[in-house]
């Protein structure tokens, strides 16, 4: 700072100071003022002390193996196998195998079961053989008809498994297998063997592929006796259906459909008789219209297999293809019913409905 002094060495004040000096001097002080209200700022705040930051918790990501298992990891593991191609091949997470061998090789390839520490033993769980039994098509195929609780009973009673139901879904979900809608097929079907039930689709499938005459027919009845399964009540007291009340007689519906058919072949009877089969091959003749062989594919009921009936075709030019037991999805015309059924049930209130 430039001072400026008399020639008596008396300090001027700041108003008598020249402009320039005037400003050095104000420059100097709010400099001095900065520094002193930075210093105050230092010492009324106190020191912030360090707080550590608490430790994440680190999840296990493996769990103890069985003798079975551990076994198993070591042979794979001393044949060269990779620690993934082992977990693939006994259903375990990578570092499951991991941390698996290390600790046998830590006792020199010895095993100790973490489920018999502390004298007690947990719940088994699903082994490699039990996982590869339950994934097989074999047991699928098997346990089909059988829901999720039945499956855990199996497990527990035949297996020593102990798992629960939603164990045993999340199981199949991570294994791919999946909980859908599948076709039927009958038991009493299994009985007959293949051989018949191929004979048959390769005789249809050589009719289909020539463009000849197919007709599909079959039966169907209607009733009051169609039960139906839902209707209106309260949730608090719910109302039974009663089942034999207004019953009637019915009405038995012959029906055809086949590709060379312009509209759908009905006729209504009173019951399926030997006689209204007759008489439903003669109008199927005349609604053709055709002169070439007819191909009439139909199931087994004892009406459609008499004598009379059989004469009857081979003189109307009609080939009677009768299906293999129990083969209904064969029939095209199944399919119809069980729409036309399903709109009858919901739609039927009153015996007028199905009074011939």
């Amino acid at each position: 700072m430039v001072k400026i002094r008399r020639e008596s060495n008396e300090e001027l004040a700041p108003d008598q100071l020249p402009p320039v000096a005037g400003i050095d001097l104000a420059v100097e002080r709010l400099e001095h003022l900065r520094k002193v209200t930075f210093k105050a700022d230092i010492k009324a705040e106190p020191e912030a002390k360090r707080v550590a930051k608490p430790r994440k918790k680190v999840q296990r990501t493996y769990r103890a193996v069985t003798d079975l298992e551990a076994q198993q990891i070591w042979a794979r593991r001393q044949a060269g196998e990779s620690y993934p191609q082992i977990a693939r091949a006994l259903f375990l997470r990578v570092p499951t195998v991991f941390y698996s061998y290390k600790r046998m090789l830590e006792r020199e390839g010895q095993h100790i079961d973490a489920r018999l520490m502390n004298g007690r033993k947990t719940k088994a769980k699903i082994t490699p053989p039990v996982a590869k039994m339950l994934l097989s098509q074999e047991t699928l195929q098997a346990w089909s008809g059988l829901f999720l609780s039945q499956r855990v009973a199996k497990l527990r009673n035949e297996h020593g498994v102990e798992i629960s139901a939603s164990g045993l879904k999340q199981f199949y979900k991570k294994h791919k297998v999946k909980f859908l809608k599948v076709s039927y097929q009958y038991y009493q079907a299994l009985k007959k063997g293949p051989e018949e039930r191929f004979n048959f689709v390769v005789r249809l499938s050589q009719l289909l592929e020539f463009d000849e005459p197919i007709v599909y027919m079959d039966e169907a009845s209607f009733h009051l006796w169609l039960r139906k399964t839902h209707t209106w009540t309260y949730s608090d007291r719910p109302v039974r259906i009663v089942l034999g009340q207004n019953r009637c007689s019915g009405i038995t519906v012959f029906g055809a459909i086949g590709a060379h058919m312009d509209l759908p072949a009905w006729s209504m009877e009173t019951g399926t008789t030997s006689e209204a089969f007759g008489r439903f091959l003669k109008k199927i003749r005349v609604w053709m219209d055709t002169d070439r062989k007819l191909y009439l594919v139909l199931d087994n009921a004892p009406a459609h297999r008499t004598q009379a009936n059989k004469d009857l075709a081979a003189k109307l030019d009609i080939e009677l293809l009768f299906m293999p037991p129990y083969t209904p999805e064969l029939n095209s015309i199944e399919a119809l019913w069980s729409v036309i059924k399903r709109d009858f049930k919901s739609c039927a209130e009153s015996r007028n409905m199905v009074r011939m």
